[in-house]
Order: C-alpha cells, then sequence, then structure tokens
C-alpha cells in the first residue's frame, strides 16, 4: 500500500465490508406506498421552507459579507428500510450534482439512506416540476 505523507488519518478508524447489491436484471426499488398528492404537498412545503431559509441566510451572509457558492445543499433520506432513489436526484445538464450517498443504521436491523445533492441558483424548479409531475403521474 502507498504511503502519502499529505494524508494523516488519527483517531479511531473502523473498516467496514463493503456491502454489493444482488445483480438482477430488473431488480425493483423497495418504495413505501404513500398517496401521491398528499406526499407531493409535504415535499413541496419542504422545499418552500428551505427555499425561505436560504434567502434568510443569503441576506445575513451579505450583510456580513461572507462568500458563498452560489447554490443551496439538500439533504434527501429514505425512510427505514427502503430505498431512495437517487439516481433521479442529479442533472449534470442543470448542474445539479449528487454529491455523497450514504447508508445510516438507524436502529436494530434498520437503516435508510441520505443523499447529499449540490442545487446550483435559479435550478431549483427542477425539483418543483418533478414532485409536480410526481402527483399527476405514475
Amino acid at each position: 500500500m502507498a504511503s502519502y505523507k499529505h494524508i494523516f488519518l488519527e483517531g479511531n478508524l473502523n473498516s467496514e465490508k463493503y456491502k454489493v447489491k444482488p445483480a438482477g436484471g430488473g431488480s425493483k426499488f423497495l418504495i413505501p406506498a404513500r398517496d401521491r398528492v398528499v406526499q407531493s404537498q409535504k415535499l413541496l412545503n419542504q422545499f418552500a421552507e428551505i427555499w425561505q431559509q436560504k434567502e434568510q441566510l443569503q441576506k445575513q451572509r451579505s450583510a456580513e459579507k461572507i462568500a458563498t457558492r452560489d447554490g443551496t445543499y439538500i439533504q434527501f433520506t429514505s425512510t427505514a428500510d427502503h430505498d431512495l432513489i437517487t439516481k433521479s436526484l442529479e442533472d449534470f445538464r442543470k448542474g445539479i450534482r449528487l454529491l455523497n450517498i450514504k447508508e445510516i443504521p438507524i436502529g436494530e436491523n434498520q437503516t435508510q439512506v441520505r443523499a447529499t445533492v449540490y442545487v446550483p441558483n435559479g435550478k431549483e424548479g427542477l425539483f418543483i416540476s418533478k414532485i409536480n409531475s410526481y402527483c399527476t403521474k405514475k
């Protein structure tokens, strides 16, 4: 194994075995059954809150002259023991990037999937249109 003088790993280090999901052409995602209209409204409300918080933070930062990236980082979390379809969270053409995916234990034999996405300013509407599409289409 190569030794790098510029990388320092200290403290508690844990190694975990890589988990491979079984390959099976056309395997189904485990997604909870939900009322699309109710879930869509919930998501739209959460996005409205995110954008409102972002605007307040930008006003505060501009008043304090803090440099920031032009965008928002959003974390998506699955329901316990259900999949998160992360492929639909990214759109390279619009600059929306999937940055991180983690499987997090939340209890005995239960996990959640969390994904962090970067959304550039002005591209927020993509998620709103996806939610509206989810509400009206199967």
